[in-house]
């Protein structure tokens, strides 16, 4: 039952959403360290790590599921963030996956992923 409801959960989550703008090209030369705190079931985690994949971007993920410490630290780290997934560009704490989407939207994410600053 499980199985099945991960499944139908992934589905979904993979599936385009009509209103959103297309996405720009891959960046060239992807210089950032990219880190993403994130839990498996999480379909927010799960679409952010898409983006980052589809850009060819290598990320670093911490799993904070079940460990309170890596929680607590990925607070810390963003100024208070509680929510996954956390991520960060070069130690930045840029936000979530709608923080994320926005900087794509915006042609922001390239240039960050491609260490400008």
């Amino acid at each position: 039952m499980l199985t099945q409801i991960l499944s139908i959960v992934r589905n979904l989550n993979t599936q385009p959403v009509p209103s959103e703008p297309s996405m720009t090209e891959a960046p060239t030369n992807i210089t950032a360290e990219v880190e993403i705190y994130a839990t498996q079931y999480c379909p927010f985690c799960w679409r952010a790590k898409d983006l980052l994949s589809s850009k060819g971007v290598d990320y670093t993920e911490i799993d904070v599921g079940m460990d309170s410490g890596l929680r607590r630290e990925m607070t810390e780290r963003s100024g208070g963030g509680r929510t996954v997934p956390q991520i960060f560009i070069n130690g930045s704490p840029i936000g979530g996956c709608d923080e994320l989407y926005a900087l794509e939207h915006q042609g922001a994410l390239n240039p960050l992923l491609e260490g400008a600053t």
